[in-house]
């Protein structure tokens, strides 16, 4: 053990793994149905309607976007710049709320009466704007001029494609050739809603792509998971035996002083020990809970995993072909959110690798090192 030493590959893959869990934490767990559209911008927020009124659950805020990369931007006075354009609908801030520096965002009376208002991010502002008053300010987009109503404070994500962003109210610049219309609910992992809400919306809308960040991000920790299962039962099982052999000694010495002393005087030492050896035992039970967690919980939420028959062969080749299937369609529409939370997940996936692949060199060096030594001292 004393030859064993921690290598650079461990240190470089458990800091990429912390890393990427960070970035996923930072991915607003957010239910997204992804389309693509002919249909002009105010029949998609009639759409939005008839599918939340399909949903008709009033937990869940239901919004709508449509997004458009490298839109040309210009100013009164001469500046020009590219940005994605948000064209969003009726509480998109409340599903994707901003962080405002000055002035509102887009509300729900703009989007009702066609507004063309724009808020811009506060670095777009002033490239367009330079250091002038920004509120009030007129800006071009696609010919059509909109007011200056709100500044965003800037931010500049993984899956952003352009450095800049701007919002106008949907409805306001209804040509086709959006790049993307996603229809979005602040929701967790419940595989029910996910259903109804996909269901509504294919229905209401037409074909897309149903997406849960939430889900997203639980199947890129699966790998480390695995990997902490396999740790922890590890450990659980040598927390036992400890356990096991601590009790077997405590009764030994308990035995013992039974041939020199009455029971009656042994009783609290007895029942400090029974105690000690409950508490540590109640320790593994949750320990066990929580491993048991760690094993079941993506079983729940990636149902599509699971074949109808466990210990049937066709069934797992049956449910293996659907995956694959899924896996290698060659057209598949992808938001910003989800790029972000893929992206993290696979560097959590080559951190856990090269933390494994650390650790497997540390110890065959340290195997090899200890043989060596070994054969030092025979020769010797």
């Amino acid at each position: 053990m004393k030859n064993w030493k921690i290598h650079w590959l461990t240190v470089l893959g458990c800091l990429a793994v912390i890393a990427a869990l960070i970035g996923l934490e930072t991915v607003p767990d957010r239910l997204q149905y992804a389309f693509l559209t002919e249909d002009k911008q105010s029949a998609v927020l009639e759409k939005t309607e008839e599918t939340i009124k399909e949903l008709a659950d009033p937990e869940h805020t239901v919004t709508v976007h449509a997004l458009r990369n490298d839109v040309s931007l210009s100013a009164e006075r001469g500046g020009s710049e590219k940005a994605a354009l948000y064209m969003v609908g009726m509480r998109w801030n409340e599903v994707y709320p901003r962080q405002m520096i000055t002035g509102e965002p887009i509300n729900n009376e703009q989007v009702r009466n066609g507004t063309r208002a724009i808020v811009l991010d506060e670095k777009l502002a002033f490239r367009l704007l330079g250091d002038r008053e920004y509120i009030g300010s007129r800006v071009s987009v696609a010919g059509n001029e909109y007011e200056v109503t709100g500044i965003a404070k800037h931010s500049h994500g993984l899956g952003d494609l352009n450095d800049y962003t701007a919002w106008i109210p949907m409805g306001t610049e209804e040509t086709a050739g959006s790049d993307l219309y996603v229809l979005s609910t602040a929701a967790g992992l419940s595989g029910a809603f996910r259903t109804v809400f996909g269901n509504a919306a294919e229905a209401k809308i037409g074909a897309g792509e149903l997406y849960s960040t939430a889900k997203e991000k639980m199947g890129s920790r699966v790998i480390l998971r695995l990997l902490l299962l396999v740790i922890g039962v590890r450990l659980l099982l040598l927390w036992v035996r400890r356990l096991r052999q601590l009790g077997s000694r405590w009764l030994a010495e308990y035995r013992e002083r039974l041939k020199v002393t009455y029971a009656r005087k042994l009783t609290g030492f007895l029942l400090a020990r029974v105690l000690v050896l409950l508490l540590c035992l109640a320790a593994a039970v949750g320990a066990g809970w929580v491993l048991a967690k760690l094993l079941t919980d993506p079983m729940l939420v990636f149902t599509e995993w699971v074949p109808e028959e466990l210990v049937s062969f066709d069934s797992i080749a049956d449910r293996f072909r659907e995956l694959t299937k899924a896996a290698a369609r060659t057209v598949s529409l992808s938001t910003p959110e989800l790029a972000v939370v893929r992206f993290w997940g696979g560097l959590l996936q080559w951190g856990v690798i090269l933390a494994l692949l650390g650790c497997a060199m540390s110890t065959l060096n340290g195997w090899i090192r200890g043989r060596q030594e070994k054969k030092d001292r025979l020769q010797a």
